[in-house]
């Protein structure tokens, strides 16, 4: 993890002019839960696919894994709103799955999850 708690080898720097940041926000899936090395998680994979060497293109993007292990989409928008939205992303990828059915199965169920 770096500095900011987040699943990356360093520190996330401030912007660069000619870089698309993308902000991958969600549970397990995006954190890379099962996975050892940093580089294998969706959010590396995608930034390896969208720098193709082989693009003459001056365009670079950058994925950030903002992924937290069992976040449901309520956390995630937190998150996002305490976190994500600071790092000046131009694009947030949001993977919500599974996460946000187990609050669901608690009796007494309310929308803004106060129960679970």
């Amino acid at each position: 993890h770096n500095g900011q708690g987040f699943r990356a080898d360093e520190d996330f720097e401030p912007k660069r002019d000619n870089h698309v940041r993308i902000a991958c926000v969600g549970g397990s899936t995006t954190y890379g839960t099962g996975v050892a090395d940093n580089g294998e998680t969706y959010p590396a994979q995608l930034e390896r696919i969208l720098n193709d060497p082989e693009s003459s293109a001056e365009t670079r993007y950058e994925a950030l894994n903002l992924g937290v292990g069992g976040y449901t989409s309520l956390e995630v928008d937190a998150l996002l709103a305490e976190e994500g939205l600071a790092l000046n992303p131009d694009i947030v990828l949001i993977q919500c799955a599974i996460n946000d059915v187990g609050p669901r199965l608690y009796d007494g169920f309310r929308c803004d999850y106060g129960h679970f």
